[in-house]
């Protein structure tokens, strides 16, 4: 028997990922930029403005 407990949610992660647009695995989100992909440490640096 599969355990659908959390299934709700996850349903609900999906679909909140498919609202902003989420195409890939991973992707980052911060401050309405976006970062897709496996990326160098500068990247998140200036993705979140500290850089």
């Amino acid at each position: 028997m599969v355990n659908e407990s959390f299934a709700e949610s996850v349903d609900a992660d999906w679909q909140r990922a498919r609202q902003m647009g989420v195409t890939a695995v991973p992707t980052h989100i911060c401050g309405g930029k976006r970062l897709v992909g496996f990326s160098p440490y500068g990247d998140f640096v200036r993705l979140i403005g500290k850089g």
